[in-house]
């Protein structure tokens, strides 16, 4: 009796430091300045802004590419306090945008970076193990990137939709934009971020 409740205690304290440790490796992900490939853990497709350098290109779901620049986006933090990011392309000299104030309010596009509301993403951890996030509006966290099963991506308010559930895949590349920095650095000064 007595030697189970050593190996009863023994298990406990094991499964103990397992949560501590998924924890850590939680709040550690996405890694600041990291690239990934956003896929859809409905389908497989991968957010993409086909290669395009224009403004305003919507951002759109595609079959993986592992050739397209397009598909790579890098996780710049913008919050020391929370997981808030600007989801960047390197490549294209872009960051997503949810156009919050436009003819079409909610579409995912592109945009040359600002740091404006429109830009930051709130990155809520869905599962650490599977590297599956939902990327939602930082200013309102019940509207959430949506891939609706068509190509298309916009903020929809279902939160317990798979449509909403993102697996970042970590392309073992590292992203050091400094114009993201300087606008990171006059948001702070302004107030206006954590």
């Amino acid at each position: 009796m007595r030697k189970n409740i050593f190996l009863l205690r023994g298990a406990l304290a094991a499964l103990l430091l397992c949560g501590v440790c998924a924890f850590a490796q939680a709040a550690d992900f996405p890694v600041d300045g990291s690239v990934y490939r956003i896929q859809s853990v409905v389908d497989g497709l991968a957010m993409t802004n086909g290669d395009s350098r224009e403004l305003g290109t919507e951002i759109f779901m595609a079959a993986v590419d592992e050739n397209s620049a397009g598909q790579e986006w890098a996780f710049m933090s913008v919050s020391a306090e929370e997981p808030l990011f600007m989801i960047y392309n390197e490549e294209c000299g872009v960051v997503a945008d949810m156009a919050l104030i436009s003819s079409a309010p909610g579409s995912l596009l592109q945009w040359s970076v600002t740091a404006s509301s429109n830009q930051i993403f709130y990155v809520k951890l869905v599962d650490a193990q599977e590297g599956i996030v939902q990327l939602l509006n930082a200013s309102d966290r019940g509207a959430a990137v949506t891939s609706d099963g068509t190509a298309q991506l916009a903020l929809g308010d279902n939160l317990e939709s798979e449509n909403t559930y993102f697996r970042l895949v970590d392309l073992k590349k590292k992203c050091d934009i400094k114009d993201i920095e300087e606008c990171t650095q006059k948001l702070e000064y302004q107030g206006h971020l954590n």
